[in-house]
């Protein structure tokens, strides 16, 4: 189930990041803006946003699932549930670190998920570094929907 949430956060005009950030086509259905950056160690790391109509979703929840799967899947990884701030909103953040270590096939995350009214935002970093980079996640502010 995790693999398929990612999924579905990794696919509107979407917005502009400037070099190295490349701009790739949305892959699902509600993806608003999806970038890829090659790094020097020779991985990409991936920022994506993505908007859905939902007026039940709760962001909570669903932060707390992303939560609970990262460990149920991957003991040796940490997974951490935070509220923080973004796009205007509160956010409900999981960002879960030493998954690419354990699965050289997986990447680890961060994931913002709020609501704007009856739709719910998700705002995704996924990157293959033991922790995430500053510049990416101060890129992933410029992902913001542009109703907000």
């Amino acid at each position: 189930m995790i693999a398929l949430f990612i999924a579905m956060v990794i696919a509107s005009p979407q917005p502009l990041l400037p070099p190295p950030w490349e701009s790739q086509p949305g892959r699902v259905a509600g993806q608003y803006a999806s970038f890829v950056r090659n790094e020097t160690d020779g991985t990409d790391s991936v920022l994506s946003a993505m908007g859905q109509a939902c007026s039940v979703c709760n962001p909570g929840v669903l932060a707390q699932m992303t939560k609970n799967g990262v460990e149920g899947h991957y003991p040796s990884a940490t997974a951490t549930r935070n509220a923080l701030s973004i796009c205007g909103r509160t956010a409900d953040r999981v960002i879960a670190l030493g998954i690419a270590a354990a699965d050289p096939r997986q990447d680890n995350f961060e994931i913002f998920f709020f609501r704007d009214g009856a739709t719910m935002y998700t705002l995704a970093y996924t990157f293959r570094t033991p922790a995430p980079m500053p510049d990416a996640e101060s890129a992933l502010t410029a992902l913001c929907p542009p109703s907000i």
